[in-house]
């Protein structure tokens, strides 16, 4: 006992001296060989025949408060972000180009792009949330769908897109018609996380934080709980795609696009929570649907 306690308390001032950055690594190395136990475990689980009740709602949300928000809108995030962004697709491209974001949102990508004197244009289903910096920097904004883009074939040199294919209702035609209006040699940047089955899938973290609520408990018990506790009820659209379906997409033009960078991110640091609620999380499609949390890739035109 005395050893044990010796222990924790050394792997205790050790914390207080190794920097973060390297305490991370660490615990990520442990995780990953947890890893495939958790696989076998979560493949020989049988799924639970009723999603958990809305008092366990009631005790989860307590136990797991809703974290700060890091991800910020203000004027100042939103143009640092933007040119952040923008400078690497801004590498892409030798001389002046076309540049076409999908999903263009606040446009500011756009702007830092415009800015330089390439042509910007964005297309959104939406054209409330376009800051009016973009505009008055000259980007052009379309209001449509990305699956009927209103380009001539070969026409554009860059597309991409930031934290949109988790949200479109069918990323496999929005790909279709971003291979299309790609000139040969052209380029296209995907980036997007928070995929329907992992821990925040559901991008219902304003109101809840909760992991994978949305394998826990059915929407009409999400929908009740908000309305009797009067909490933030702004819930975007996800399409539910696990990983897989993406993957699946990717491979399909292997043939007209070149896979010049691709990356999935996982995040294994809800393992616990998995093991703890493993039935529920059954109803995932796989297991990587629950890990893999963020894709990154970029795509040239053959």
């Amino acid at each position: 006992m005395a050893l044990r306690t010796s222990l924790r308390s050394l792997a205790r001032r050790l914390g207080r001296v190794i920097p973060v950055k390297w305490r991370l690594r660490a615990i990520e190395g442990v995780l990953r060989l947890q890893e495939p136990g958790v696989r076998r475990l979560y493949n020989r689980t049988a799924v639970a025949p009723n999603y958990l009740t809305i008092d366990d709602l009631d005790a989860l949300a307590r136990e797991f408060p809703v974290e700060r928000q890091t991800y910020l809108y203000d004027a100042d995030t939103l143009e640092k972000r933007g040119e952040e962004r923008a400078r690497p697709l801004l590498d892409l491209v030798a001389g002046k180009g076309t540049f076409l974001e999908i999903g263009a949102a606040d446009g500011m990508v756009l702007r830092a792009i415009a800015q330089r004197g390439h042509t910007a244009i964005g297309v959104d289903i939406l054209a409330s949330n376009l800051d009016a910096r973009a505009r008055e920097a000259g980007v052009r904004f379309i209001q449509t769908d990305a699956t009927r883009l209103c380009f001539p074939d070969e026409s554009v040199d860059v597309v991409y897109s930031f934290a949109t294919f988790e949200h479109l209702p069918d990323p496999d035609a929005t790909f279709a018609e971003i291979v299309r209006v790609l000139k040969k040699g052209g380029y296209a940047c995907i980036d997007f996380a928070g995929l329907g089955w992992t821990y925040r899938g559901a991008h219902m973290y304003k109101t809840f934080g909760i992991p994978f609520i949305t394998a826990l408990f059915t929407r009409e018990t999400i929908d009740r709980y908000v309305a009797e506790h009067q909490l933030p009820h702004y819930f975007p659209s996800i399409n539910n795609w696990p990983i897989e379906r993406f993957r699946e997409v990717f491979r399909k033009y292997e043939p007209q696009m070149e896979r010049i960078r691709y990356s999935e991110t996982k995040d294994r640091f809800h393992f616990r929570f998995i093991r703890r609620f493993m039935p529920h999380l059954r109803r995932a499609p796989s297991f990587d649907s629950l890990l893999v949390d963020q894709v990154e890739g970029l795509f040239r035109k053959r």
